[in-house]
């Protein structure tokens, strides 16, 4: 498998994870204005933050669909809300918009330190290459807010 596959992005070499307590926090942001904004995508974001993810025990996932981003995170409570304050200081990102954030009892991408995914197809498609991506038995709220992202424009 090459590890430019958008679908098993990331998914090798995940730390051993505590799983409790657990936090699932799941949001919206628009890519901000930027020199090169096109070398941004979901899966180029999700490989550059593989590494420090493992580090502090994350797990997630990274949609993109043009210049808008859908990220789950999960972790300890600690380590996901320094994640995502790190994010909302981020120029890459702006109009950040929690859509979900809760306590956990398991991880939904448990052995992925971030998968990155863009989606450049009809809403259909994308909700098919979602659907993929969500492990039966996911969070029922988790699994609600990621397919809500595609019909997101």
């Amino acid at each position: 498998m090459e590890d430019n596959d958008p679908v098993m992005a990331g998914t090798a070499d995940v730390c051993t994870l505590s799983e409790a307590p657990l936090r699932v926090l799941i949001y919206l942001s628009t890519a901000g204005a930027q020199e090169n904004a096109q070398a941004d995508t979901a899966l180029a974001l999700a490989h550059e933050v593989q590494a420090g993810n493992r580090r502090k025990g994350l797990t997630g996932l990274l949609l993109g669909n043009g210049n808008s981003y859908m990220q789950v995170l999960e972790g300890s409570p600690e380590a996901v809300g320094q994640m995502f304050a790190t994010v909302n200081r981020d120029p890459r990102h702006r109009a950040l918009d929690v859509v979900l954030d809760q306590p956990a009892t398991e991880r939904t991408f448990p052995d992925t330190a971030m998968l990155g995914l863009d989606l450049d197809a009809s809403p259909l498609d994308r909700r098919a290459a979602i659907e993929a991506l969500i492990p039966a038995g996911a969070d029922r709220d988790v699994r609600e807010k990621l397919l809500a992202f595609s019909v997101f424009d």
